[in-house]
């Protein structure tokens, strides 16, 4: 997905939003759509499986990695800092994501450990297939150094 993130005014206060890009390499706006539905659809899962509320802070970094905190601030067009603060919106597609990860990973070690063959949804399974990759750098460089 082609994603960016943005600061929008809305009554006086400037919230980080998330966008899809469209008009970048010929995006498929459908395929999309069901990429970032099937995102924000893990939060319903999430919500079935959690017996009780363990939210979790999550720490959001600027693009000088400055991170995103209750006093963090922007400047508007005349120079002037500006109240933030984070959408609803891009709180939910970071718990859908985050969740995702947790439950492929999940999926993925159950299936080694039962000695089965995992079938995974393509999204899970593109998903699946950048962990994988990350997950073998990290013994690499391990072993290595």
């Amino acid at each position: 997905m082609y994603l960016t993130f943005s600061w929008e005014l809305n009554s006086s206060v400037y919230y980080l939003t998330v966008r899809v890009l469209e008009d970048i390499g010929g995006l498929d706006v459908p395929k999309y759509s069901k990429l970032s539905q099937m995102i924000y659809s893990e939060l319903q899962e999430k919500r079935v499986v959690e017996t009780e509320s363990s939210e979790r802070q999550v720490t959001i970094l600027d693009s000088k990695g400055k991170p995103i905190t209750h006093d963090y601030s922007v400047l508007d067009k005349g120079g002037k800092a500006q109240e933030t603060n984070i959408s609803d919106q891009l709180l939910k597609f970071i718990s859908g994501i985050n969740w995702m990860s947790f439950r492929t990973a999940y999926y993925t070690l159950a299936a080694k450990d039962l000695n089965v063959d995992l079938i995974l949804h393509p999204i899970r399974q593109g998903f699946q297939l950048n962990l994988l990759q990350n997950y073998m750098y990290m013994i690499v460089r391990y072993t290595q150094g």
